[in-house]
């Protein structure tokens, strides 16, 4: 894991760091309230720039309802133009996390202006 943050933090796009991720972190803190209540997540900026800390509370009526689950986000070298990668800490049934929680998602249809939330 400390390799794959050591690599990506030497090779993301400096650019990308400076102007795009405060922006999207701004929009965050708009709509933080709103996220939580509608969507049951928070993001958390960690001491990197290119790796986020995502709760998510299991959304009530569903099986994982009372669930709280522990995320990181990480942003590729290539954010915004490829999407960012997820990889679950607590322990998750789903078809789109495998046993060591990576995530295994189909991102074909990701475009830049989706963004970090």
């Amino acid at each position: 894991m400390n390799n794959l943050k050591n690599y990506l933090e030497k090779t993301i796009n400096p650019k990308i760091i400076k102007k795009r991720i405060p922006l999207e972190l701004e929009n965050y803190k708009k709509l933080k309230t709103m996220l939580f209540e509608e969507f049951g997540f928070t993001i958390e900026k960690t001491s990197s720039n290119t790796h986020f800390k995502l709760n998510i509370f299991g959304p009530e009526n569903s099986i994982y309802e009372g669930g709280y689950f522990q995320a990181e986000i990480s942003l590729k070298k290539e954010y915004p133009f490829k999407p960012l990668s997820v990889e679950f800490f607590t322990k998750i049934l789903h078809h789109n996390v495998s046993n060591n929680g990576i995530t295994y998602l189909d991102l074909n249809y990701w475009k830049p202006s989706y963004g970090l939330i």
